[in-house]
């Protein structure tokens, strides 16, 4: 009786200390690794359903029927984690009940041993059920991806059939099979994903320090070649640029076909340098020539290039250019925009306070004649453009050959076997009369006419034949004689240039005798204004300039004249340039054996290799 109340009162006190050590883990929140190794076991002889019989008030008898559910379960001793720092506790049977003398504990079996690892590292479980995630979120990557042991409920039976259950209790629960395909099909995306960035992960595997790193541009090399940087530009300095520019207009202004002079050399020094040349033909009847020259040589080591680009002028391309001025005409009372070229002296009075005006670049190979001025010129005010003396003479051809010049692409040729007049018309229509001269051609005349088309009309007349002009041009006209052309009134084109922009009428009269402005009695009284680019190889006239009242004679385009007449009183010259004429000319108008500069960036370019 004494010995049952001692186990009753042992069982007693193990029971209120194992109570006590569980309400102080439940309040603490930790898990069975963070158990305060202060708290102590009891381990009594006694099995675990002693321990719950006490628990009861049975004192000390098993009861080997069914648990009570209202009871709550006791934490199983096999399942809790022991501290790092005390041994592990003897098994429930290591103790004789009846010495109480130790019995070797036989070495743990796998099956024992597995689950009680498996149980250790599994978390609690929570107190309240709760449903599985769907969704993105019921796909966990890492080490959540696998499933974990449910902690298994501390059983309720003897100790007997606690031992004889120890070896089923080590294989993994049985899950069923719509869960153990989820847990498995997850296994399996998570494989796919790219690993999750949590603490939870290896660190990378250590590189090896004597292995060559990889580098990043390796593949964008393999992908793409890399391209070579190309050296800089360098601009041409300012004496070099002056040199350059010197040497290549000498080169163009005597190479009059630049064929025959592929290339030239030259130096200056120290420099060794060469211009190749290459001729750019003309593109229609309308083009100006052009030559493109590069300039090479050799700059810090660098083989280097440069590149200009030169035109050839036509006579088109001056405002006005007069190959011997007349030393009894004077310039006074005159305004010239654009261009002016004369291959002797000019004269240029000023009086009353009237001077000229030359807006743009004054070229003489003579020099400037002011001794016939009231007063002193100034230069700054009559040479706006600037001015230059002694420059080389450009010659004018010997006689324009119009079948020579004729361009391919020409609509249309109309050759005039008597004098005759032609009248044009703003709708494209033309007409041609006999004049009745009798300078050429012995058969009656008969009116003609017809229609200008897209493509140039040429109007050439016979030897000897004149042709009289007048009317509205609507298209691309060149209208020849070898003797005579006679401006009888006003000559303009159908769209004004100076108001529309997209006009593109253009009008050559071309004679390799004289272009002239009829009688006042012809022209009538008043304004005369000529669109049109003129070339007279022997004299630019106005007939009876002393008589009429005064009037202005505008000369829209360009002039051309071996030389000129006066045409004061009766008209003041008003010559405004053709901005068009600096990109194009009137079909197959005469060309002059001169380039100037059209373009040049002036830097040097690397040559490739």
């Amino acid at each position: 009786m004494t010995t049952t109340r001692l186990r009753s009162l042992s069982l007693s006190l193990a029971l209120h200390g194992a109570v006590l050590a569980g309400l102080l883990f439940i309040a603490s929140g930790r898990t069975p690794d963070e158990m305060p190794a202060g708290i102590a076991v009891v381990w009594l002889d006694t099995g675990l359903a002693d321990l719950a019989a006490a628990s009861r008030g049975d004192a000390g008898v098993a009861d080997d029927g069914e648990p009570d559910p209202a009871a709550e379960p006791l934490p199983d001793p096999i399942v809790t984690v022991d501290a790092p720092d005390r041994p592990a506790p003897p098994r429930p049977d290591a103790r004789d009940p009846t010495s109480g003398a130790d019995r070797p504990a036989p070495p743990p079996t796998e099956s024992e041993e597995e689950p009680r690892l498996r149980t250790a590292r599994a978390p609690p479980e929570p107190s309240e059920p709760h449903s599985e995630p769907t969704g993105p979120e019921a796909e966990p990557t890492g080490p959540e991806a696998e499933p974990s042991e449910p902690r298994a409920e501390p059983p309720r039976a003897s100790a007997e059939a606690r031992r004889s259950s120890a070896g089923a209790s080590a294989e993994a629960p049985e899950l069923p099979a719509d869960r153990s395909a989820a847990l498995a099909g997850t296994a399996e995306a998570s494989a796919a994903l790219p690993p999750a960035a949590d603490a939870s992960r290896p660190l990378p595997r250590a590189v090896d320090p004597s292995a060559t790193p990889p580098r990043a541009a390796d593949a964008s090399a393999e992908a793409q070649p890399a391209s070579r940087a190309e050296p800089p530009a360098e601009p041409v300095s300012a004496d070099e640029r002056e040199m350059l520019l010197a040497e290549v207009m000498d080169l163009v202004d005597r190479s009059r076909e630049l064929p025959s002079k592929p290339s030239v050399a030259w130096s200056r020094d120290g420099r060794e340098y060469r211009a190749e040349l290459a001729r750019v033909l003309s593109a229609g009847a309308t083009g100006i020539e052009e030559a493109v020259i590069e300039v090479a040589t050799e700059l810090d080591g660098r083989h280097v290039s440069t590149e200009m680009r030169m035109k050839r002028l036509a006579f088109s391309h001056y405002a006005q250019f007069i190959d011997r001025w007349d030393p009894d005409v004077q310039i006074h009372d005159d305004e010239i925009d654009g261009r002016f070229h004369s291959n002797t002296e000019i004269v240029i009075t000023s009086s009353g306070g009237i001077q000229p005006v030359f807006r743009g670049k004054v070229t003489t190979t003579g020099g400037i004649d002011t001794t016939r001025s009231d007063r002193r010129v100034r230069r700054n005010q009559v040479f706006l453009g600037g001015v230059e003396t002694r420059v080389p003479r450009i010659a004018l051809p010997r006689r324009f050959a119009p079948l020579e010049a004729l361009a391919a692409d020409a609509g249309d040729i109309v050759a005039l076997e008597q004098d005759s007049r032609i009248t044009f018309f703003a709708d494209g229509a033309y007409e041609i009369d006999p004049t009745g001269r009798g300078r050429c051609g012995d058969a009656p005349g008969v009116r003609r006419s017809g229609r200008l088309g897209a493509s140039p009309t040429y109007f050439v007349a016979a030897e000897k034949c004149a042709v009289a002009v007048k009317g509205t041009v609507n298209g691309k006209v060149l209208v020849y004689s070898p003797v005579e052309i006679v401006i009888e009134g006003d000559l303009v084109y159908a769209a004004d240039p100076r108001r529309a922009a997209d006009a593109d009428d253009y009008l050559g009269l071309v004679s390799d005798g004289t272009v002239e402005i009829a009688d006042p009695d012809v022209t009538g009284p008043g304004d005369l204004s000529v669109h049109a680019a003129i070339y007279a190889r022997r004299l630019f006239a106005v007939r009876r300039y002393s008589r009429g009242e005064r009037a202005t004679l505008v000369l829209y385009g360009s002039l051309t004249a071996g030389s000129l007449t006066a045409t004061e009183p009766r008209y003041r010259t008003k010559l405004e340039f053709d901005p068009r004429l600096e990109h194009a000319r009137p079909p197959s108008f005469p060309m002059t054996d001169r380039y100037e500069l059209a373009s040049w960036d002036g830097v040097w370019r690397p040559i490739e290799e």
